[in-house]
C-alpha cells in the first residue's frame, strides 16, 4: 500500500462564515458565534436578574432567549405566590394552623433557592438553564 494515501491531511475550512477569526479580517461581519457570544456578554446581568424581577429583560432585544428568562422569572413568582395561597388556606383545615406557617416558609425557602440557583448558574454562563421542578412549564412563547 502506499503511504501517501494514508497521511493526514489538514482539513481546509471552505467555508469561511464558520470561521471566527474571519470576523476580524472582514470590517463589519460578523459570524453567527461571535454574534450570540456578544449579545450574551451584554444581557446576561439582565437575564440573572429576571429570576426575581422578571420584567427586566422586557426591556431587551425580543429574542429567543429573553422569552426564556422571562418565562423562568415568571414561573418563580407563579409556584410563589399560588403556592403561598393554597398554604395559607390550607390553614383553615382544623389542626393545620400551627403547620401553616412553617409550612409557607419552608415553601418560599425552597422558591427562594432555585430562583437563587438560576441567578448564579445565569453568572457563570451556564446558557438557558432550566430551573429543577418549576422552570419546565413554557408561558412565553
Amino acid at each position: 500500500m502506499n503511504n501517501r494515501h494514508h497521511k493526514k491531511r489538514k482539513k481546509h475550512n471552505l467555508n469561511r462564515r464558520n470561521d471566527v477569526e474571519y470576523s476580524e479580517i472582514v470590517e463589519g461581519y460578523e459570524t453567527r458565534e461571535t454574534k450570540r457570544t456578544r449579545v450574551w456578554e451584554n444581557n446576561k446581568y439582565f437575564y440573572a436578574f429576571a429570576y426575581f424581577l422578571f420584567f427586566v429583560p422586557l426591556f431587551l432585544e425580543d429574542t429567543r432567549r429573553t422569552r426564556f428568562y422571562v418565562n423562568q422569572g415568571i414561573m418563580v413568582w407563579l409556584w410563589l405566590i399560588l403556592g403561598n395561597v393554597a398554604l395559607y388556606y390550607i390553614g383553615f383545615i382544623p389542626g393545620m394552623e400551627l403547620f401553616n406557617p412553617t409550612a409557607q416558609w419552608i415553601f418560599s425557602g425552597i422558591i427562594f433557592f432555585l430562583a437563587l440557583y438560576g441567578f448564579i448558574a445565569t453568572l457563570m454562563d451556564r446558557r438557558d438553564v432550566r430551573l429543577p421542578i418549576i422552570g419546565w412549564i413554557d408561558i412565553v412563547k
